[in-house]
């Protein structure tokens, strides 16, 4: 019954959307071994011949679908994990009818926003703002980027002024995944999966429209998502949210100093100094150690040698 809850979540995120259409569940028949859903008479997402007999326009379909799986990753944190051709059909008027809410992802708002950042650094060709999520994705964040700035420059200038309709995208991703790996950062397994469903979400639509250019696509969900994120009841959620966490922070304030006061006055105040290279430190004081007694050593034998020649002259004397 999983999937019949996904489809009703998913549902309630489009309505009002008269191009976006999610089968009813028909709960009265549905069991948690069986699904019953609304049929949908549409034309399968990967018959091109039959779409284009229909005379449906391709172009306006791909951006629909385009719109719609980027409207629920990054709006509404809840999306279809696997938008395969095999998984919408076409409808009468470029409508779309999205099946098989089996495999679903959620985003939080934080990761939703760094995916943001990380869209925006690719179209802009921002270096910088690459790894700076690159970064925090890795809980590195505030690192001096060093030679990983090198690199992101070199990766941007592969694919800068390449349109993305020309661009193999899962090349894009795994060139992406070598940059992480080869400057020892990682990347979270949830934006991990993101990136898979936005190449999946590429060739699928690149199918429909061989010019689909999900960069082109996407800039209209991103311009929603700023202009919400600015709106009054954002930023007044924001603002709630910091206050809450001050509140928290100054309430265990009194607790934590008297809790250090306490400390300090019964003797159990303990200060932790951590020193960085603490290995090599105490190698080098092991080899200071042994040459120190290897020296000793060694004058030790100098000078019984000397007083051993001494001794022998004196009795040939």
């Amino acid at each position: 019954m999983t999937k019949a809850h996904n489809a009703e979540h998913v549902t309630t995120n489009f309505e009002g959307n008269d191009q976006i259409v999610i089968p009813k569940i028909y709960w009265e028949w549905t069991r948690p071994r069986i699904n019953v859903q609304e049929f949908v008479d549409g034309i399968p997402g990967v018959d091109i011949r039959a779409i284009d007999a229909a005379g449906m326009n391709r172009k306006r379909v791909a951006q629909t679908g385009a719109s719609a799986v980027l409207k629920m990753i990054m709006v509404d944190g809840l999306f279809h994990a696997d938008p395969h051709p095999g998984n919408f059909f076409i409808l009468p008027g470029e409508r779309i009818a999205f099946i098989d809410f089996g495999m679903i992802g959620r985003v939080s708002e934080v990761r939703r926003q760094q995916i943001m950042k990380l869209l925006q650094a690719l179209l802009q060709n921002d270096a910088e703002g690459l790894c700076a999520i690159l970064l925090q994705w890795a809980d590195r964040e505030g690192d001096d980027p060093g030679e990983l700035q090198g690199a992101v420059e070199e990766f941007l200038g592969n694919y800068a002024g390449t349109s993305m309709s020309m661009m193999d995208l899962s090349a894009m991703v795994s060139d992406l995944l070598s940059l992480v790996r080869d400057n020892g950062l990682t990347m979270p397994p949830d934006q991990a999966m993101l990136l898979k469903v936005f190449v999946s979400l590429d060739g699928a639509f690149k199918k429909l429209d061989p010019d689909f250019d999900i960069m082109v696509a996407i800039q209209p969900t991103l311009s929603d998502v700023v202009v919400n994120q600015l709106s009054p009841r954002a930023l007044g959620k924001r603002g709630l949210k910091l206050l809450s966490q001050y509140v928290e922070l100054f309430a265990d304030l009194p607790k934590e100093i008297r809790r250090g006061i306490y400390s300090a006055k019964s003797g159990h105040l303990k200060i932790r100094v951590e020193v960085n290279q603490l290995d090599e430190l105490q190698r080098m004081f092991i080899r200071g150690a042994r040459l120190m007694a290897l020296a000793g050593i060694t004058s030790a034998l100098v000078i019984g040698a000397s007083i051993m020649m001494s001794v022998s002259k004196r009795s040939k004397d």
